[in-house]
């Protein structure tokens, strides 16, 4: 799985369904490689493969809500955003696992942007408390913050990303930076 997270993270999407099709031959309980692998048919457009792959109907355990969270980010790249809304307004309520919870707000914070609406962005963000937040999670708080012309909370909010981050969310740390702060 490392091997293909690794291949993901380089842009080998390819070789990454490749590796995380190996490991669930040799395991095809382990549901972290059947995760890993729908995120590479969303990043190859094959939607309806991830969508299978992501079937799930009742969460019980932990990596169930990942599941679940997972499908509603694929509606979300999809546009289908009242579906990912739906999901994740289900995930923020009965998620158990209460660090679990803010990736949920954070996405339907996401979804609620998407739509304009950005009061409500900022009330699923405020469902969860900030002092835990990954980076992820910060840099919705931040965009959504720009958005609204909360400078000073945008700033505040900025300062509380670590200076080393991925790539990827270094580059939005960047955009967001020169939106609503530069």
């Amino acid at each position: 799985c490392g091997r293909a997270e690794t291949l993901r993270s380089m842009g080998r999407s390819v070789d990454a369904l490749l590796a995380y099709d190996a490991v669930i031959a040799e395991r095809a309980e382990n549901v972290i490689a059947k995760n890993g692998r729908a995120c590479v048919l969303v990043q190859l457009g094959r939607f309806e493969e991830a969508h299978l792959a992501l079937d799930i109907r009742q969460p019980t355990t932990f990596h169930d809500w990942v599941t679940l969270h997972i499908k509603g980010m694929t509606f979300l790249k999809q546009g289908r955003i009242a579906e990912a809304v739906d999901l994740f307004r289900f995930g923020l309520r009965d998620c158990p696992w209460h660090g679990e919870r803010g990736y949920f707000a954070s996405a339907l914070a996401v979804a609620e942007m998407r739509l304009g609406k950005l009061d409500s962005a900022r009330q699923s963000l405020a469902a969860v408390d900030a002092a835990g937040d990954s980076p992820p999670i910060t840099l919705v708080r931040l965009h959504a913050a720009g958005v609204l012309g909360e400078r000073d909370e945008a700033e505040q909010i900025h300062g509380r990303l670590p200076q080393q981050l991925p790539r990827d969310q270094d580059e939005l740390r960047n955009e967001l930076e020169r939106r609503y702060l530069s």
